[in-house]
C-alpha cells in the first residue's frame, strides 16, 4: 500500500518556507500557542513526559489547547513503553535470561507480552512524534523562529495575499 505525503499545517508550511504560496491555506483557523492541562488519567511516566515535552513544544510554537488529545496519546504511549520495558527488565533479573520468550503455566513457550506492548507503544509514539516535529527527520523540515516572529510572518503573508488577491 502506497502512502501519500502527509498534509502539513499552515504554520509548518510557513516555517518550512513553502515556495508555492497557493499551497498555504490562508483560511486555516489560527489558534494561540498554549499548553493544555495535563489529563489526570495519564500514568506516572506519561505525566513526567508531559511536563518534559510541553515547554519544548511551546517554545517551538507547535502546541495549542486543542492538541491535548494528541499529546496525551503520545505521552500515554511513552508511559506504557517505559512500563513495559521496566517489566521486561524485571523478568530478565528474575529469570536470568533475555526475557524475549516466556514459559506459560502449561509449559508452552511464547513471546513475552511486554515485548508486544513495548513495540506497539513505540510505534504509536513515533506516529505522534512525527506530528509534533519531534523526530530528527521531521525537525529538518522546520525552521523555527520565536512565536512572535512566526505569527508576524503569517500575518505578513496573509496581508500580502489579501493585497495581491
Amino acid at each position: 500500500m502506497k502512502h501519500g505525503t502527509k498534509t502539513k499545517t499552515t504554520v509548518l508550511k510557513i516555517l518550512e518556507k513553502e515556495k508555492n504560496k497557493d499551497r498555504i491555506n490562508l483560511n486555516e483557523p489560527k489558534i494561540a500557542v498554549a499548553v493544555p492541562d495535563c489529563p489526570a488519567h495519564l500514568n506516572t511516566y506519561a505525566k513526567k513526559e508531559w511536563k518534559r515535552i510541553t515547554p519544548i513544544l511551546e517554545r517551538m510554537g507547535l502546541i495549542t489547547h486543542i492538541d491535548m488529545a494528541a499529546l496525551a496519546g503520545y505521552c500515554q504511549a511513552y508511559g506504557r513503553w517505559i512500563d513495559a520495558e521496566k517489566n521486561i527488565k524485571k523478568l530478565q533479573k528474575r529469570d536470568g535470561k533475555d526475557a524475549m520468550l516466556i514459559n506459560t503455566p502449561k509449559g508452552y513457550v511464547m513471546i513475552n507480552p511486554y515485548i508486544s506492548v513495548a513495540n506497539k507503544s513505540m510505534e504509536l509514539m513515533y506516529k505522534f512524534m512525527v506530528e509534533f516535529g519531534l523526530t530528527p527527520s521531521s525537525r529538518t523540515r522546520i525552521s523555527v523562529k520565536s512565536n512572535e516572529d512566526n505569527y508576524d510572518d503569517f500575518e505578513k503573508l496573509l496581508n500580502k495575499q489579501m493585497v495581491n488577491g
